[in-house]
């Protein structure tokens, strides 16, 4: 009894993980503080799970470099603030509350990896189950942009927004919607996490290979990634393939050969911007200023390096957590918000400079360090690969993802699995 009222709140738990608080506000209609409630929900259940051993901090010992660095990661983010507050006209509670959501990622991502194995078992399970019913409610939404199902009002205006926003595509008009997340490349990245984890949960018993629903599940979360075409998910999603269905017959040639094919794929969905900035280096703000995904990026990188260069200690300890957006509105306000940034862990080097970026690069290699099964391996480096080109670094979800790895990586090797 107590075990299932424990997968309760973790399911609970997982699904205010993965709904995004900006979407979560407008398909609900709410308008008032959105206010975490993964981290409040996990504060609240972390004495019950403690109690009934469902958290086993014990566990976390063979990770002390790891939380050393994260201890480190959260010094320098709030160290970083304290700067931004001298040095920057900033809303201080911009640098503040991104440092303390940091602070509770890394929270998520240690408790996941040492909850107990039977849980993180299960919680693989249901990230699928989950994934799925994504994969439904997304698809719900396109049919009712396209007139088949009835759609509530609130719900028609969203998904009508969203799908008009980010439906150009260089093959033409494609209806995209990103389901409960802000963009598809989130959504594409969640079914990349799926796909990846009935690969994890088949070396926990080998007849989830073998069961046509979890080959299903494969297909449809594949699917999912190919309609989105994702700059960033898709060509992973054929590098993991490759790797995991071909090293041993390929091996060495599997490389150079897999990344020509992803090169290509990322040349074909972004071939007009590519070309576009090689015959125009020098235009690359004019590029930003039209929304060129590839060029406004690489104009924020630029950016990030200029605003730096009128204080080297900004270099070293950064712009401070979320103010490059402060910075680049008050520049250019009918363009860019104070949430714009620029990409991926480059935002990390932005929000808490070198010392800061090369301690995340450390914390990575650590967690590399710790995974002993193949697949747990290439999971997390491809996972890193897909969220490299995105965004930002990173969603609560991938940190939790992270966390829950490390944990599963740890079951298997203890079983055995070390070599699938």
């Amino acid at each position: 009894m107590m075990s299932n009222l424990i997968k309760l709140l973790l399911v609970v738990e997982i699904l205010l993980i993965i709904v995004h608080p900006l979407q979560f506000k407008k398909i609900t209609g709410y308008s008032g503080l959105y206010f975490n409630p993964q981290f409040l929900f996990l504060f609240l259940i972390a004495p019950l799970l403690l109690y009934t051993r469902a958290l086993e901090p014990s566990k976390l010992v063979k990770y002390k470099q790891i939380i050393l660095l994260i201890l480190l990661m959260w010094f320098l983010y709030f160290f970083s603030s304290m700067l931004a507050l001298i040095f920057t006209d900033v809303n201080p509670a911009f640098p503040l509350s991104e440092s303390i959501v940091t602070m509770f990622n890394y929270i998520i991502l240690l408790s996941f990896a040492s909850l107990k194995e039977d849980y993180a078992v299960f919680i693989l399970k249901c990230l699928v189950i989950l994934g799925f019913f994504e994969f439904l409610f997304v698809y719900y939404g396109i049919l009712g942009f396209l007139g088949v199902v009835p759609l509530s009002e609130t719900l028609r205006s969203v998904v009508f927004e969203d799908i008009m926003r980010q439906s150009w595509t260089a093959v033409g008009f494609i209806p995209k919607w990103g389901g409960t997340f802000m963009e598809t490349q989130m959504l594409s990245t969640l079914y990349f996490l799926c796909y990846m984890s009935v690969d994890l949960i088949s070396l926990y018993k080998e007849e989830y290979n073998k069961s046509k629903f979890y080959k299903l599940l494969k297909f449809l979360f594949a699917f999912g990634i190919v309609y989105n075409m994702s700059k960033s998910t898709l060509p992973v999603l054929i590098l993991y393939i490759m790797i995991t269905k071909f090293w041993k017959k390929l091996k060495l040639f599997l490389v150079p050969f897999a990344f020509l094919i992803v090169s290509v794929v990322i040349f074909s969905l972004s071939r007009e911007e590519i070309i576009e900035i090689i015959k125009n280096p020098k235009n690359i703000e004019e590029l930003a200023l039209n929304y060129s995904s590839f060029g406004e990026r690489i104009f924020h990188i630029m950016k990030t390096f200029e605003f730096m260069s009128d204080n080297l200690l900004q270099f070293f300890f950064g712009l401070g957590p979320r103010v490059y957006g402060t910075l680049i509105s008050k520049e250019y306000p009918d363009v860019f918000g104070e949430y714009s940034n620029a990409i991926s862990a480059f935002n990390i080097f932005q929000n808490i400079g070198l010392i800061g970026f090369l301690t995340f690069m450390l914390l990575l290699l650590a967690i590399y360090s710790k995974l002993r099964t193949r697949l747990g391996k290439i999971s997390f480096l491809v996972l890193l690969l897909a969220i490299m080109p995105q965004v930002a670094w990173a969603p609560t979800f991938i940190y939790f993802f992270i966390g829950l790895l490390m944990n599963y990586d740890n079951y298997l090797n203890l079983k055995g699995g070390r070599n699938r």
